[in-house]
């Protein structure tokens, strides 16, 4: 049996929900890109550790440990239908299912950094005009560091022509998890309109380019490292510590679980439907935790 024809029984020998089809098809899909037409008894842990340590060059643990239990899963019916003798995915070690937990940067410190992009969004320097407005958008829309960097130009400038709502914008974008939509406010706005009006001309649709005239790079998209190099330029003229676009995601999913509940939350930070919620509580922000504290500090006794 090869593993394509084995993983297509898989997939149809239960009523699955669609979301679990759905999850099932995204996570083991390089699984079968690769191996698809190898016979599943031929499939050797060796082959699978192949391949999670190149998954693992991108993916965090907590992502790892889902992918593990969707190939352990799946050999496992293989194993059951007698397709294979023992299920080779076992071998695999286990990963840290929850992210280690991220402290959350104090309001103070990353009010300072806001305030301070706002001067820089009207500086005479490029640079500070592009650095400030994607840290600001980081920070004020939750979306991840790799959707932020993806914007594209002629979306952007789109986008900022048809607001969805009274001072509320929608932008398409895509990161890790394929497609997704950044949202942003009037001073988002504001803060592109200042940056595109000193945007060199040159023939990319990215947003955000290399505005050093003598780099090698001078009109090519930047990478991770410039977006660093931003957050940390940010940091340091407002005076604070250094904090990351992480800690900032997770400070904005905090402010909305408290004020309008986790589901929210879960769609702020662009989780699914189904596993937003929990996903928010786990790695994000507990309302039962958070409770707790204010219980323990305005209850007498």
């Amino acid at each position: 049996m090869e593993l394509q024809n084995a993983f297509e029984q898989f997939m149809n020998d239960k009523h699955w929900a669609k979301l679990t089809r759905v999850k099932y098809r995204s996570k083991l899909g390089k699984l079968i890109d690769r191996y698809g037409k190898t016979e599943v008894s031929d499939i050797t842990p060796a082959m699978l550790f192949d391949l999670f340590d190149e998954w693992g060059k991108t993916l965090a643990e907590a992502s790892l440990a889902a992918q593990r239990s969707c190939v352990v899963a799946l050999f496992s019916y293989c194993e059951g239908q007698g397709w294979c003798v023992d299920n080779p995915a076992k071998r695999i070690k286990r990963y840290q299912q929850k992210p280690a937990i991220i402290q959350l940067p104090p309001v103070g410190d990353v009010e300072a950094v806001l305030a301070m992009c706002r001067t820089w969004s009207t500086s005479d320097c490029a640079q500070r005009r592009r650095d400030a407005c994607l840290v600001f958008l980081a920070a004020t829309s939750a979306k991840r560091r790799g959707e932020i960097m993806n914007l594209r130009l002629s979306a952007t400038k789109r986008s900022l022509t048809c607001p969805v709502g009274e001072g509320v914008y929608a932008v398409p974008t895509t990161g890790k998890t394929g497609p997704t939509t950044m949202i942003y406010n009037e001073d988002g706005a504001v803060m592109l309109r200042h940056w595109l009006s000193i945007r060199p001309v040159v023939p990319t649709d990215a947003l955000w380019i290399t505005v050093r005239e003598d780099s090698n790079h001078y009109g090519q998209a930047i990478g991770q490292r410039v977006m660093q190099v931003a957050r940390e330029r940010l940091c340091k003229a407002a005076g604070v510590p250094t904090f990351t676009y992480q800690q900032l995601r997770r400070l904005k999913a905090t402010q909305v679980g408290r004020e309008f509940g986790v589901d929210i939350a879960a769609e702020v930070l662009g989780h699914s439907p189904s596993s937003g919620s929990a996903v928010v509580r786990d790695y994000y922000y507990n309302p039962s935790i958070e409770m707790s504290y204010k219980a323990i500090r305005e209850t007498a006794m």
